[in-house]
């Protein structure tokens, strides 16, 4: 019985994540566009997140500091309540990879996922890429295709929430929610490794 069950899980799964696909590759490619920077690379102080992040069974909380040292250099660095650095990535171009990490988080697939991830909030694959603006139903979308990975950005004007959505083979990846002016941050990564990330900004 357990079995048919974890069978009806997978299959009504990939049903939802079929489905999210078909409806976002049904936007329409109205012009090419330039991500010219994102958005967080835009900034010249430091910007602060009170952070969740639960990942294979662990609860971290914290802070999130994303900062810029230098003209091509960023770094997001994960410190607790007890100040305590559970991590520091460096932010180069395109890509993230690890400064430190500590013990209790470093492990490869940790660490791959939380780089993933993050690369997915601070949206560090967008920046000086290519992309499609598409457009269905008045809503705007930015597409970015890379490999087997597909991004859309969607929309969400002044008042509602932009949301980021990641596919792997068509498949989805994560779901990553904007609050209007990134106060207030949200991602889900699917399938057999569950990650959530929760961050909201500390306006100082």
């Amino acid at each position: 019985m357990r079995h048919y069950r974890i069978i009806s899980l997978l299959l009504s799964s990939f049903l939802l994540s079929s489905c999210v696909y078909h409806k976002l590759s049904s936007y329409k490619k109205r012009s090419d566009y330039t991500f010219p920077s994102g958005k967080f690379n835009n900034v010249e102080k430091a910007i602060k997140y009170k952070t969740s992040i639960d990942v294979l069974n662990k609860h971290f909380t914290g802070l999130i500091i994303f900062k810029k040292t230098d003209a091509e250099t960023r770094h997001v660095v994960f410190v607790t309540e007890l100040g305590m650095t559970m991590f520091d990535f460096v932010i180069k171009g395109d890509s993230m990879t690890p400064v430190s990490v500590f013990e209790g988080l470093n492990k490869p697939q940790t660490i791959n996922a939380l780089i993933r991830n993050f690369e997915t909030i601070f949206m560090v694959k967008w920046g000086n890429k290519n992309l499609e603006k598409r457009e269905k139903s008045g809503k705007v979308a930015l597409y970015l295709k890379e490999g087997k990975h597909e991004r859309f950005v969607i929309d969400g004007g002044e008042k509602e929430s932009a949301e980021q959505w990641v596919f792997y083979k068509r498949k989805k990846e994560t779901r990553t929610t904007y609050s209007p002016e990134f106060e207030h941050i949200k991602l889900k990564q699917y399938g057999l490794v569950k990650l959530y990330i929760e961050m909201d900004k500390i306006n100082e």
